[in-house]
């Protein structure tokens, strides 16, 4: 299993990749510290990837376009304040409402049911 996790704080990012590391202890785990790096390393492929998409107000618009592009290669978890808003399919994928528990993160990605909150 691969993970592919974009999040801007770098305390929130090492919290999820720890979670990751804990649950899936031989996951491939890599960080992408922009939206154009992680468009890239889409691009390259993987098998079994899960993105963890942390989205702030100001990425959202720019997310879209990378969400829309790959949503059908990869399972996707967002992360953020609040449930994305702009584009209907961020709302079709499972959302972690911040701050998180890694259960509630975990459970996001093992569950990963269209529209399911999962929330501290």
């Amino acid at each position: 299993m691969s993970f592919l996790v974009y999040e801007q704080d770098p305390f929130v990012c090492v919290d999820i990749c720890e979670a990751l590391l804990a649950e899936f202890p031989r996951a491939d785990i890599s960080v992408a510290q922009s939206l154009d790096a992680l468009k890239r390393k889409l691009e390259e492929g993987g098998e079994r990837l899960t993105v963890i998409l942390a989205l702030s107000a100001e990425d959202c618009a720019a997310a879209r376009e990378v969400v829309s592009s790959f949503s059908n290669s990869a399972k996707w978890v967002i992360v953020g304040n609040e449930a994305p808003s702009g584009f209907d399919l961020a709302t079709k994928l499972p959302f972690v409402q911040k701050p998180f528990s890694s259960q509630g993160l975990i459970s996001a990605i093992r569950g990963g049911f269209a529209g399911r909150h999962a929330c501290q």
